[in-house]
C-alpha cells in the first residue's frame, strides 16, 4: 500500500509543469523608440533590433519591409497604402501578430506564445495564463525582452504592442517600453494580466519572443 502511494506521489510530481528558476528582479536596458502614427509594431521591433545591437534600420524601414513581405495580404491591400507614392504612412493599417512573428523569423529564432483557446473553466484559464506569464519572466530573466500584445488601456480599448523589459517579484510589478510617446511604464501584475487578456482568438495572452538563442544578428532589409 505504501509503495503504491509513493509511486502515485512520484507520478504527480513528475506531471507538474517544470519551471526554471527566475531572478527575483530584472530590468533590461532596452532602448526607447517613439512611434509614428499606427507604427507601434515597427517601432517596437526597432527597439528589439537596437537591444540586439542593430541600429541600421528605423521603424519606417521596418514598416516598408513589412509592406513588401505582406503586399499580397488583405490587411495591406485593403488599406490602400500600397498604391501611394511616396508612401502615405497615414494609411498604414497596423501590424498583426502574425505579420510581426513571420517578419522577425527572417532574422532570428522567434517564439510566439498565446492561449489559442479559452479553457472551459476559469481555474484552467488562470493556470494556463500563469504558465504563460512565468514563461515571459523566464525569458526576461535570461536577458531576452518579450513583446506583448495588450489592450491600450482599461477599460478595454484597441490593441497595442509593448516590450516587457523587466519585473519585480516582491513588488509584483512589470516594467515595459511603450512606443506610444517613447516612454517606460510600470504595471502591477494584476493590471498587466488584465491588459494582456485581449478577448479575440489568438490574442489571449499573446507574446512574441525574438532571438531566443541570443545570437549575433546580421539583418539586411530589402
Amino acid at each position: 500500500m505504501m509503495k503504491r502511494l509513493l509511486v502515485t506521489l512520484l507520478f504527480l510530481v513528475l506531471a507538474l509543469p517544470s519551471h526554471a528558476a527566475i531572478k527575483p528582479s530584472v530590468q533590461l536596458n532596452v532602448p526607447l523608440v517613439n512611434q509614428g502614427k499606427m507604427l507601434c509594431g515597427p517601432a517596437t521591433m526597432e527597439m528589439l533590433f537596437r537591444y540586439w545591437g542593430v541600429y541600421d534600420y528605423d521603424q519606417y524601414d521596418i514598416a516598408g519591409s513589412l509592406l513588401k513581405q505582406f503586399s499580397q495580404t488583405e490587411r495591406y491591400r485593403k488599406s490602400g497604402i500600397l498604391k501611394t507614392d511616396p508612401v502615405d504612412w497615414n494609411k498604414y493599417p497596423g501590424t498583426g501578430t502574425i505579420n510581426m512573428r513571420e517578419f522577425l523569423k527572417r532574422f532570428g529564432r522567434t517564439h510566439n506564445m498565446m492561449m489559442e483557446y479559452e479553457p472551459d473553466s476559469s481555474e484552467a484559464k488562470v493556470r494556463k495564463r500563469d504558465e504563460l506569464f512565468y514563461k515571459v519572466k523566464e525569458y526576461v530573466s535570461n536577458g531576452i525582452p518579450v513583446v506583448v500584445h495588450q489592450y491600450w488601456r482599461l477599460p478595454k480599448a484597441k490593441g497595442h504592442y509593448r516590450v516587457v523589459t523587466g519585473y519585480n517579484e516582491s513588488r509584483r510589478e512589470v516594467y515595459l517600453n511603450d512606443a506610444d510617446g517613447g516612454k517606460r511604464l510600470v504595471q502591477t501584475y494584476d493590471d498587466f494580466l488584465k491588459l494582456w487578456d485581449v478577448n479575440q482568438r489568438w490574442m489571449h495572452y499573446n507574446a512574441i519572443v525574438f532571438n531566443t538563442d541570443r545570437q549575433r544578428l546580421n539583418i539586411t532589409l530589402p
